[in-house]
C-alpha cells in the first residue's frame, strides 16, 4: 500500500540547511533548481563544456560548475561545492557516466 505524505510530514529546514547540485539544466533540472532555490535552498548547477543550458542556468541566476563527462564528473561537482544533495537530471547518455553507483563509491 502507498505511503502518503502531507505538508505537515515535511520538515523544510533540513533542505534549506543544504546545499544542492543539479547536474543537468534542461526540462527536469531547470524545475529542480528552480524550485528549490526559491523556497531558499542554495542551488549551483553542474552542466558540461559548450552545453546550449548554460546561458540559461546563468540568464537564471544560476552559478554554473564545469562538468566534464569523466567518471566521478558529479561527485568533483559535489565536492568542489561541499553539497549535501546532488541531483542528476542529465540525458541518458551523460546519466550513464554520471551514475549513482559511482557517486556513492566517491
Amino acid at each position: 500500500m502507498a505511503v502518503i505524505f502531507y505538508d505537515k510530514d515535511a520538515k523544510p529546514a533540513l533542505i534549506k540547511a543544504a546545499k544542492v547540485a543539479v547536474v543537468g539544466y534542461g526540462s527536469q533540472g531547470h524545475a529542480h533548481a528552480q524550485n528549490l532555490r526559491d523556497n531558499g535552498v542554495a542551488v549551483k548547477v553542474g552542466l558540461h563544456a559548450g552545453s546550449k543550458s548554460r546561458a540559461k542556468a546563468e540568464a537564471d541566476g544560476f552559478t554554473v560548475l564545469p562538468v566534464d563527462g569523466s567518471d566521478f564528473a558529479a561527485c568533483s561537482v559535489a565536492r568542489t561545492e561541499r553539497s549535501s544533495l546532488t541531483i542528476l537530471s542529465a540525458n541518458r547518455c551523460m546519466a550513464t557516466v554520471l551514475s549513482s553507483e559511482r557517486i556513492a563509491r566517491a
